[in-house]
């Protein structure tokens, strides 16, 4: 139980990193304000771990070609429905859009591999 709450946390964590990066690094093309940010953190994560497993079972049955890139897609439907879902969020054109997508995936790609050799030292992976 308590490494699933650290793995949440982790999560949690690092979807916020990566989108207070990525309304810093594209400007007025992604906006969020405070409260539309805790909203999109929550909305995203809680996205990404739905869609997540159901995209990855659907295509490992029916388009194995698909897998390589099922994390990107799970983060830009993670932003579009909290971009839908959440006022305090804008995401503006279609550039944004796709550089949001890959900014937020490889930010919290990497956040999600450090955090735990940062701050939980006890999810790291026992070694062989």
């Amino acid at each position: 139980m308590k490494r699933y709450a650290l793995t949440a946390l982790t999560y949690l964590i690092a979807n916020a990193v990566a989108l207070l990066l990525t309304a810093f690094i594209l400007g007025p093309g992604f906006t969020i304000n405070f409260t539309g940010f805790l909203l999109a953190v929550l909305i995203f994560t809680a996205v990404q771990a739905l869609a997540k497993p159901m995209l990855e079972m659907v295509s490992a049955r029916n388009l194995p070609q698909l897998m390589g890139s099922i994390s990107l897609i799970a983060v830009f439907l993670g932003l579009w429905i909290a971009d839908l879902a959440n006022p305090g969020m804008t995401i503006d054109g279609v550039s944004n859009w796709l550089a949001a997508t890959f900014i937020v995936w490889l930010i919290s790609l990497i956040v999600e591999i450090a955090l735990p050799f940062i701050a939980f030292p006890s999810m790291r992976a026992p070694k062989a």
